[in-house]
């Protein structure tokens, strides 16, 4: 019996300290309790994840990859939502003129006749090879009436005086022109959108557009652009980019000989300088035959490889190329002149053959 009750009475000393009663279980599985548990183990848990570096050059291309991709993805979306990349056709509407190289071309005046010319000042190359050759006026090697327009006529070689009921004369005859290649071209264009909402006048290029001359090679030379003297710079659109990236000039300043420049009236580019961007050396058989050169004009704001390049945008600029045009070789160029010298009636007035250069201008272009 004594043995019997320290047994029971462990047994209840075991439900006091050793074992939960079963009021107490319950109780631990209510809600309250297993939310508070949770929220402890919320505040006084941190997970720490082990990080593994891993040293390789391939692993991070395609990262790399990802983000330019990316990158580009959205400047081109932001180009074009911004229509900097929208395209509009231009057409161009070109005028030339000829004029003389002078020695004081800044400051005189064609209208009053103030204009010192050396026209025909140096002499090499210049003559056939018998020695023919002669200074003349300009209005003597230009076509009777010619006017501003997109082709001009310059003369380079005078067949011997014929009359108005005979054929041309033999190309054995011929006198050179002394000195046509210091003839100055004056280059004036206006560009016209010719599609999209709004038409009219783009931007007289001689004012606010950066002239460039392009050479057979590729090369680019630029005009550099003046005001109405040699000592006015014309602030022309993104000229520092031009003058960074571009940076030879095409020709000298002067308005004399191998004059390539741009001004505030238009650009002027030599002959000599025209036929040197064409790679075009004048043959014997071109002066006594005549031959065409051809002035490509296209204007841009589009050009890509000037966009994105610093600062980037827009840059306006206009680029001339010059090309021989092909023509048969028994055809021939020329116009006829009445003879200045007024001796014979108007019946039997003098004809002179006058075989020429024609200068044919043409442009396009694009606006965005």
């Amino acid at each position: 019996m004594h043995e019997y009750g320290e047994h029971e009475q462990g047994m209840a000393q075991g439900d006091d300290h050793g074992s939960l009663s079963h009021e107490e279980t319950a109780s631990s599985f209510s809600p309250s309790v297993q939310m508070r548990a949770r929220v402890d183990n919320f505040l006084s848990t941190f997970p720490v994840t082990p990080i593994v570096l891993v040293r390789s050059k391939w692993l991070k291309i395609p990262k790399l990859l990802l983000l330019l991709v990316s990158v580009l993805g959205i400047m081109m979306y932001f180009a074009y939502d911004l229509r900097i990349l929208q395209e509009v056709q231009v057409e161009a509407s070109p005028a030339l003129d000829v004029q003389e190289p002078a020695s004081n071309w800044w400051t005189c005046s064609n209208s009053d006749g103030s204009c010192t010319s050396i026209w025909g000042e140096h002499t090499p190359g210049y003559c056939t090879p018998q020695g023919l050759c002669k200074k003349f006026k300009l209005a003597e090697v230009l076509p009777p009436g010619q006017s501003s327009m997109s082709s001009v006529s310059i003369g380079v070689s005078l067949a011997k005086p014929v009359d108005n009921k005979a054929g041309s004369a033999g190309a054995n005859s011929a006198v050179w022109v002394q000195g046509v290649e210091d003839v100055i071209i004056k280059l004036r264009t206006s560009f016209h959108r010719t599609s999209g909402a709004s038409g009219g006048i783009v931007s007289f290029h001689a004012a606010d557009v950066q002239s460039i001359l392009q050479y057979s090679d590729g090369s680019l030379r630029r005009l550099t652009p003046y005001g109405s003297s040699v000592n006015d710079p014309l602030n022309v659109d993104s000229k520092k980019f031009f003058e960074e990236h571009i940076p030879q000039d095409c020709g000298s300043n002067t308005g004399g000989l191998a004059t390539c420049m741009g001004t505030a009236w238009g650009d002027f580019i030599s002959l000599s300088v025209l036929l040197e961007a064409a790679n075009v050396t004048i043959t014997p058989q071109m002066r006594n035959r005549g031959f065409a050169l051809d002035i490509g004009i296209v204007y841009t704001n589009m050009d890509l490889s000037d966009f994105w390049k610093l600062p980037l945008g827009r840059k306006q600029k206009v680029v001339y190329t010059a090309s021989l045009r092909s023509y048969s070789s028994k055809d021939m160029a020329y116009f006829l002149q009445r003879s200045p010298s007024g001796n014979m009636g108007e019946g039997d007035a003098e004809i002179r053959v006058m075989r020429c250069l024609q200068i044919h201008a043409h442009g396009t272009g694009i606006f965005g």
